[in-house]
């Protein structure tokens, strides 16, 4: 399936929610500029949940916690119930590297629904070069299955690189031998990247990609389902501000995260609507 969005917009309202730049890794294709000397906690736990008020006001039913490195962040686990008892579904796009059996099972019994585990590699050697993060990927490896063994929904999303673009069937044999539920590979958007490299290959990754993908599923018999994102961020089709929207580290609600970097128009934004106060048993 192929779709315009790297956040996998559908019909229901989306947030994703970038809670802080701080991450364990420095991946060249990083477009949101995190990494280990970034803040590590930018609000606390009492604004985070006034954020959260605003996202419920809304009607958002969906919240992705982003970063840099979610699973690091320290009011993640209370966050999730808060919003759980919100009706909202939570999920998180995380390297699982943090993620081992304890953090999972704690993590489920707040009530997280899906984790979005990146995989730019089917083998320590492509993952770890793509990811400049030496000695990394069995962790990643376990950290899927402990996510899976909490009860946890497990999706992959491998971003196109000049490293990878050509292991497509390798991380697919290798998702599928995972058992996740679904495997996306991203277009880089091309902006913000650190990698010089990567912002002059979108054309090329498109090409790759769409042929490969199509042979696979015309070809071969893979029980897990192959999306491809392409972001068309300055098309009219783009869902931001419309489908989804962006949270930053500082609580500001805003179109979308990636279009913050690709400087591209901003969709039609959502109605600002003055933030209703929950009784407190409900947010925290």
């Amino acid at each position: 399936m192929i779709q315009q969005c790297c956040f996998n917009a559908r019909s229901s309202r989306k947030a994703c929610w970038r809670l802080a730049q701080y991450c364990n890794l420095s991946c060249k294709h990083c477009f949101a500029d995190a990494g280990p000397a970034k803040d590590r906690i930018p609000l606390d736990l009492e604004s985070l949940l006034q954020v959260l008020d605003s996202l419920r006001v809304r009607e958002i039913r969906y919240i992705v916690f982003s970063g840099g490195e979610p699973l690091l962040h320290p009011h993640l686990e209370p966050l999730i119930e808060a919003s759980v008892r919100c009706g909202i579904i939570t999920g998180v796009a995380t390297n699982a590297i943090a993620a081992n059996r304890s953090l999972s099972r704690q993590l489920a019994a707040a009530g997280l629904a899906k984790a979005t585990v990146s995989l730019d590699g089917a083998t320590a050697e492509v993952y770890e070069a793509v990811r400049n993060a030496p000695k990394t990927f069995p962790h990643v490896i376990r950290g899927i299955q402990a996510l899976q063994d909490a009860g946890i929904t497990v999706s992959t999303n491998t971003v196109l690189h000049p490293l990878n673009v050509h292991s497509i069937n390798d991380i697919i044999e290798l998702a599928d031998s995972l058992r996740v539920e679904r495997i996306a590979f991203t277009v880089p958007v091309c902006s913000g990247s650190r990698d010089d490299e990567v912002s002059q290959f979108r054309d090329e990754a498109r090409r790759i990609t769409y042929a490969k993908v199509a042979l696979i599923q015309e070809k071969l018999k893979f029980a897990v389902a192959v999306d491809v994102h392409d972001p068309q961020c300055f098309e009219s089709t783009c869902p931001a501000g419309r489908e989804i929207i962006g949270v930053t580290e500082r609580g500001e609600i805003i179109s979308c995260l990636v279009k913050e970097w690709v400087h591209a128009p901003s969709a039609l934004a959502f109605t600002a609507t003055a933030s209703l106060s929950l009784p407190r048993d409900t947010i925290s």
